[in-house]
């Protein structure tokens, strides 16, 4: 379990998720160009509830999005039934 402090409309708060969670939050910010602290502060401000669940939650639904976007492209490349198209 890793600990971060992050500013939220000028007030420190700290933040405990596995490493795993920010390995993955650190290479969406990347994605992104932003700064982790910045998509954390994105999140925090829609976010209902805890803030480790919330930024947990963002990173599974940031996840599905790749993988539906990889599953679209491989269906395009071998259509839908799996076998190879026309390219």
């Amino acid at each position: 379990m890793e600990k971060h402090s992050v500013v939220i409309l000028g007030h420190a708060t700290s933040l405990s998720m596995e490493s795993e969670f920010w390995s993955v939050l650190r290479f969406i910010a990347a994605q992104r160009g932003e700064s982790v602290a910045g998509l954390i502060r994105q999140i925090d401000y829609s976010r209902r509830g805890n803030l480790s669940s919330a930024v947990r939650i963002f990173i599974l639904k940031e996840l599905q999005k790749i993988i539906q976007d990889n599953q679209s492209q491989g269906d395009a490349i071998h259509g839908e039934n799996g076998e190879r198209g026309a390219l």
